[in-house]
Order: C-alpha cells, then sequence, then structure tokens
C-alpha cells in the first residue's frame, strides 16, 4: 500500500529501506497501543496488523506476519509429503 492509503491520523513509529524494500511501523490514530506494520517491494504491498509487544519483531520480518491467500512456501528442510521415516 503506498503512503497516499494512511489514515491521516496514523502515526510513523519507524522507517527502513533497504535494497528496495520499505517497511514502516505505524501507530493506528497516532496514539493507543493500535500498531500495524506496512511493507512495500515492487508491486508487492500488505499490511499487517500487530500486537504491541511484537513490534519491532515484526518491523525486522514483517513476512512473518503476513496474512494472504498466497500458498506457504514448504521449508526445504521439510520432510516430502508421505515420508514416514525410518533408516536408510
Amino acid at each position: 500500500m503506498s503512503k497516499e492509503h494512511f489514515s491521516v491520523l496514523d502515526r510513523e513509529l519507524d522507517y527502513r529501506r533497504t535494497a528496495g524494500i520499505v517497511v514502516r511501523l505505524m501507530l493506528k490514530g497516532g496514539k493507543g497501543s493500535d500498531i500495524y506494520v506496512d511493507y512495500q517491494h515492487g508491486e508487492d504491498s500488505f499490511q499487517a496488523d500487530i500486537p504491541p509487544e511484537k513490534a519491532y519483531h515484526a518491523f525486522y520480518h514483517p513476512n512473518l506476519y503476513r496474512v494472504d491467500d498466497a500458498p506457504q512456501r514448504q521449508s526445504i528442510y521439510a520432510a516430502p509429503e508421505g515420508y514416514e521415516g525410518g533408516s536408510a
């Protein structure tokens, strides 16, 4: 989402830009404890509500808090589907 989608009452708590990725930590309404992270990277963008105690974790790792319909990537360390385990 671009800056114009923020409420005029929202307050930017922190900002970082790295390798074309922009992350903002925002306070809804400018006061209280409703915090969200705003992530932008080219055409990819999202906002996620964050519990106050997780604010800086979300600021540095925003994709962990992303909620959307995109399929989750499987870890390269996960066992293949149907794997029963055991020795070779």
